[in-house]
Parts: C-alpha cells; sequence; structure tokens
C-alpha cells in the first residue's frame, strides 16, 4: 500500500524528535509503516530545508507555504468581519495552495489512502484528484464540532474514514454528524515505548527524597497550571520539601483555534478570567517560601525528556478543558510513572483512574493536592501504579499501535468502496 500523509501547513518537519507532538506522531507512526508499505510525507517547507529527504525510508516531500501565507495575510482584514464560528482557518482558501500541490502529487504518485490531520477543507481537494483513494481525516482537537456545520457536513461526504484521537472525540463527532457516523473510529496516540521506558532498576533505584512533581506541556490557562500551583502549595504543607518541575513554552493556542470558536463557556471565558501574560500571573501565584521548590524550566529538547520523567515521583496533568487526549500522560506511564489528571475530555481513556494514576474534577485544587499526596507518601502505590502504566503504554498506546489501527482502518475502508 503506498500511504501519503499530509501535515498541518505550519508543522514544519524535523527527522528527529525536535518537532511538535504531531509532527513526531506522524513521522513515528510514518516509520512503522515501512518497508512494508510506501509512505510519503508531505509538509511545509523550512528555512533551508531540502524539498526531498529520504528518512528512515519515509520519503519526505517539502511544500514552500509563501504565497499561502502571502494570501492570508492579505486576508487578515477580513477575518474580523466572519462569523466567530466560521475562522479564517476554516475557510477554502486557507493553504489552498498547500494542499492543490500535495493532492496534485499524491495522484501523480497513485497513493492508496490521503491521512489528513484536523482539517477538514483539505478532503474535497484530495478527493478531486484522488477519486479511488481512502482519505483519513484524523482530528485531535473539536473543531469539526466547534466550526458551523454547514460548512463541515458537506466536507465529511469526501472522507472514507474520521479518526477522533478519544472515543470523546469520535463520539462528539458522530452525534454532531450522524450520517457520518459509520464512519467514525477511536484512533489513539501512541508514543516511542522503547525511549519512554523506567529508569534501570525502577523505583528501588532512586535515592530516598521528599517528593518531585513533574509537569510537561504549554503554559496555558486550558492546561490548568494555575490549579497544580495552587494544589502544591497545599501539598508542600503535608509533604516538606515536595518540588515542582514545570516543563514547557509559556504561550496559547491562536485565540481562534480555541477560546473564540469553543461552545464551552468555561473555556471561552478563560481569556478574560487570565488575561495579559499567563506565565507573569503564575509567577506571582507562587508563594514565598516556595520560590526554590516551584521550577519553571521552559522548553527543553524532546530528546531529555525520558530522563525527566524517570526523575519524577509522580506527573501531573491538570487540564481543565476537555483535554482530546494528551501526550503526557501517556509518556509518563511508559516510563513507569503514575500520573495524577482530571476527569476532562479524552483523558480518562487513557489514565486508568485508581489503577496507572489518580483523576479528580478539572478545578479543584484540593482535590488534587490530595492525590498528590497520596502518591508521594505511598511508594508501594506508587511503584504498582507506574508498573500498571508501563504495561498498559506498552499494549495500547505504542507507536506500534498507532500505525497498525490506521492500516486497519484503510483496510476497512478499501472494502468497503468494493
Amino acid at each position: 500500500m503506498k500511504v501519503a500523509f499530509v501535515c498541518q501547513p505550519w508543522d514544519v518537519l524535523q527527522p528527529s524528535l525536535e518537532s511538535g507532538s504531531v509532527q513526531v506522531d506522524t513521522l513515528e507512526a510514518a516509520r512503522r509503516m515501512v518497508p512494508q508499505h510506501s509512505v510519503i510525507i508531505y509538509a511545509p517547507r523550512g528555512k533551508g530545508q531540502a524539498r526531498v529527504e529520504i528518512v528512515d525510508g519515509v520519503e519526505l516531500r517539502r511544500i514552500s507555504t509563501f504565497p499561502d501565507r502571502c494570501l492570508l495575510a492579505s486576508l487578515k482584514p477580513l477575518a474580523r468581519l466572519r462569523r466567530r464560528e466560521r475562522p479564517l482557518f476554516s475557510s477554502r482558501l486557507y493553504f489552498a495552495g498547500y494542499i492543490l500541490q500535495a493532492a496534485i502529487d499524491a495522484r501523480r504518485r497513485r497513493c492508496d489512502a490521503v491521512q489528513l490531520i484536523n482539517f477538514s477543507q483539505f478532503a474535497p481537494a484530495v478527493r478531486a484528484f484522488n477519486p479511488s483513494s481512502v482519505i483519513a481525516l484524523e482530528m485531535a482537537c473539536e473543531w469539526l464540532t466547534d466550526l458551523d456545520d454547514a460548512i463541515v457536513r458537506p466536507r465529511l461526504r469526501y472522507v472514507d474514514i474520521i479518526q477522533g484521537v478519544s472515543d470523546y472525540i469520535r463520539d462528539k463527532i458522530a452525534g454532531r454528524f450522524p450520517e457520518h457516523a459509520h464512519k467514525c473510529r477511536t484512533l489513539r496516540n501512541g508514543r516511542d515505548v522503547s525511549l519512554f521506558k523506567p529508569a534501570a532498576g525502577g523505583v528501588a533505584a532512586r535515592q530516598p527524597r521528599a517528593g518531585h512533581v513533574l509537569f510537561v506541556g504549554r503554559l496555558s490557562p486550558e492546561k490548568g497550571v494555575h490549579v497544580l500551583i495552587e494544589a502544591f502549595a497545599m501539598a508542600e504543607q503535608r509533604v516538606p520539601g515536595a518540588r515542582l518541575t514545570l516543563v514547557g513554552p509559556a504561550g496559547r493556542p491562536p485565540r481562534e483555534f480555541v477560546y473564540e470558536i469553543t461552545r464551552d463557556p468555561r473555556i471561552r471565558a478563560m481569556n478574560s478570567d487570565f488575561p495579559g501574560d499567563y506565565l507573569r500571573q503564575l509567577l506571582s501565584m507562587v508563594p514565598p517560601h516556595l520560590k526554590d521548590s516551584i521550577v519553571f524550566a521552559g522548553k527543553i529538547p524532546n530528546r531529555q525528556l525520558p530522563d525527566l520523567y524517570r526523575d519524577a515521583d509522580v506527573v501531573a496533568f491538570p487540564s481543565v478543558w476537555n483535554e482530546p487526549s494528551g501526550n503526557p500522560p501517556i509518556e509518563a506511564m511508559a516510563c513507569g510513572v503514575p500520573v495524577v489528571s482530571t476527569f476532562a475530555g479524552g483523558i480518562p481513556e487513557y489514565v486508568e483512574h485508581g489503577k496507572t494514576g489518580l483523576l479528580v474534577e478539572p478545578g479543584n485544587a484540593p482535590a488534587l493536592a490530595d492525590a498528590i499526596v497520596t502518591l508521594l507518601t505511598n511508594e508501594p502505590l506508587r511503584a504498582e501504579m507506574g508498573a500498571a502504566g508501563r504495561r498498559r503504554a506498552l499494549h495500547r498506546f505504542s507507536c506500534e499501535h498507532f500505525a497498525q489501527a490506521m492500516l486497519q482502518h484503510y483496510a476497512e475502508a478499501r472494502l468497503a468502496q468494493r
């Protein structure tokens, strides 16, 4: 089978771990499909990058998005006139040149399957040039159900498979578009479990210590970092000497991607609840006596993440929005570290409450503090949950499972086409 992946139009792809999570997912899945299958990845071309590159048998074909960016810059003043449910990024003009080039090249190469990510407006162009290909639309966000139904519904006619990264996402799409429910599948994220793995010797090899809580992710209000800092201050009173490390870049997603289009009033209110510089607000929340106990590490190279996870006793993922999935919990479980997170979105499908971690209601700082204390003060429970998390990651969330699920979806769709 010949498979083509079409990256999001801003996802500059590096043939290393130093790309974003979506790009890493794509490249790792593609690597595991070869040599049994021929795989092409279409991605925007970054400065100094070659147009064509072969990486571990995967062909990377990079496309200039300069003309698209010029067009979008000229249209930006008109974006304010569009309805909230129809932002500029949902338009057919959004990186139309990029997808047109990818669609034409996929036809020339006679691709059997084309995997799109998040952008439903790309499907009609791909179908026009690839009438017999299987077209899969992977959704790692809630755009299909947040955007205007009138623009989304016609596009789904051109798609053979609609993949949600959790049952939560899949079921919302199927409920909104029941005529396409038979196309909906769950495609849970995967991670490289040979890279993210427990430390040699496991928990027993660690030196006795008060406890290390780790957060990995974007420092943005919907991730609940403000709740975590409040909870950690409570927890440290009961576990003196505990420390918290916050790893990740500061910065919100573009407003039109989340806050302006969401149908959840709680998330829409976050922009007003946390105006201005969120990082500065987080720093102001740290009590003076915890200045040395709470470390803002910023963004670090991805290759250093496994060691950070292995050094942690608990990984906290305190999302207050309906998280579609969440990769840090997978990485933590793969490293044998229990997770404290929330009953939000797709998280309970990844983290088994009471088995691989503890889940609490979103935004509940005292409950989050209790869960952190429970794990920091109970080493046997941490070891038990860490081992269960490792098993769960191996059996359900490896890159191999991720790639094989895609291939299974393509095979099912090809049978349905006959």
